[in-house]
């Protein structure tokens, strides 16, 4: 008890000190421009840590649900029979790929600014058309976990709704953002700390709510990452889902 009196003792013999002196600085010229840049300062130190709990947060709507994709399909494409265009901007460099999926199969033409070139991929293996030979190659998708049906759904539900758009024809067009941090954590297990813009995630559908495209703008994520200077985008077409035939394999 008695030590509680004391800690009382000192808590109004502290504050009493601290009146004292405001007293003191508020008496003089120089003293009242003392406090005046104290709370100045005080002052943007509060706005900036409040700034900062919910900064990223109003920068993407707090009114916003995070993750809200049930009012569309992506079944479409989880299915893994579909004709495919997925387009690659990266600055002033185009990567255009468009081909048929059937199950873990693939067939499709590789375009950039140097050439075309044919390729056959079966599950994880990719091979080059060679005059009428198929050979062994690598992946020759560019930042292909953004076309891979797991990332996309993970990015879905780490994605924060904006808005939404209804045409007469029955399409409708989901725009989204989602935070460079989010996909950092998914794409590499790891946590950043960074101000940051969101990225722009756009989900457009048919009549029927099944996704047909998918465009990523990615400006923020490239340039965190070194890949781009201004423009990262990617953008997934799908059509003719559930009507594509069994891929044969070339390879002999």
């Amino acid at each position: 008890m008695e030590e509680k009196e004391k800690n009382n003792s000192k808590s109004k013999s502290d504050i009493q000190q601290v009146i004292k002196t405001f007293k003191q600085l508020s008496s003089t010229k120089r003293g009242r421009a003392i406090l005046f840049f104290g709370m100045y300062i005080i002052f943007f130190l509060v706005l900036a840590v409040v700034a900062r709990i919910g900064g990223v947060k109003d920068m993407i709507g707090t009114g916003y649900e995070k993750g809200n994709y049930n009012t569309f399909s992506i079944d479409n494409i989880t299915s893994n029979n579909y004709h495919f265009r997925y387009t690659v901007v990266i600055d002033d460099k185009n990567y255009v790929y468009e081909g048929d999926r059937y199950q873990d199969s693939e067939v499709f033409t590789f375009r950039d600014h140097f050439s075309d070139k044919q390729f056959y991929k079966n599950k994880s293996d990719f091979y080059l058309k060679v005059n009428d030979l198929y050979i062994k190659n690598e992946n020759p998708y560019v930042y292909y976990d953004f076309m891979d049906i797991t990332t996309i759904s993970k990015i879905m539900e780490n994605s924060y709704f904006v808005s939404k758009t209804d045409y007469e024809s029955g399409k409708h067009i989901y725009n989204f953002q989602l935070l460079t941090s989010a996909i950092v954590s998914y794409l590499e297990n790891s946590s950043i700390d960074i101000e940051e813009i969101p990225n722009d995630v756009i989900f457009s559908t048919d009549s029927n709510g099944s996704i047909n495209k998918i465009e990523f703008n990615l400006a923020s994520y490239g340039k965190y990452k070194g890949i781009s200077s201004d423009i990262f985008t990617i953008v997934l077409e799908y059509d003719h889902c559930g009507e594509i035939d069994e891929i044969i394999s070339p390879l002999s």
